[in-house]
């Protein structure tokens, strides 16, 4: 979240003087509610195109908190890729639509995407997936082991730019809302 303006921390500074390191506290605690704020965001801009969980999302951005020795916070997203399937069960909506043929709903807007000879595979360590089989050359017998079908990654979806304009936005009006409020405790419990 760089690049945001926190208006009035002048203003804070002058009526937490009394409290010790009150502009800071309440300056951390102002910058991990909009954090939250921000990543809440992020998750519902990201699920309006890719068919995912909100949880599915959450996991993959990383939330890194402010503390009043260090009044800096970040969001960063992991850059691993979706699985189809996992062992609690499906991640995108998808189905076996016929022998050798499994159909996934992975982008909202495009439709459902078919995979061919794909199949699903149960190992006995609990890992859960759809595979096809790579073949060596055409017309040969031999194959050369097993691929896991991936989707796109979180992180690609959150490095859109007008998505990260909205977030900033969105963040830096939670930081100033939050920031008067922390204050205002913090004046409170004396």
């Amino acid at each position: 979240m760089a690049g945001i303006e926190i208006v009035g921390l002048n203003e804070v500074r002058s009526l937490l003087r009394n409290v010790k390191n009150g502009a800071n506290r309440a300056l951390s605690s102002s910058i991990n509610k909009s954090l939250i704020t921000a990543r809440k965001i992020e998750s519902q801009e990201i699920r309006k195109d890719l068919n995912v969980k909100a949880k599915v999302v959450k996991e993959h951005i990383r939330l890194y908190k402010a503390n009043p020795s260090k009044p800096t916070g970040k969001l960063t997203t992991k850059g691993k890729p979706l699985a189809f399937v996992t062992s609690q069960g499906p991640r995108f909506s998808g189905r076996r639509l016929k022998s050798g043929i499994w159909g996934f709903t992975i982008k909202k807007k495009r439709g459902r995407k078919k995979f061919r000879n794909a199949f699903l595979l149960r190992f006995r360590t609990g890992h859960v997936g759809i595979f096809i089989r790579r073949a060596s050359a055409a017309g040969r017998e031999r194959s050369f082991g097993l691929k896991e079908l991936y989707t796109t990654r979180v992180s690609d979806m959150a490095a859109n730019e007008e998505l990260n304009l909205k977030v900033r936005q969105t963040a830096a009006v939670a930081v100033n809302r939050n920031l008067l409020n922390a204050a205002n405790y913090l004046i409170r419990r004396g």
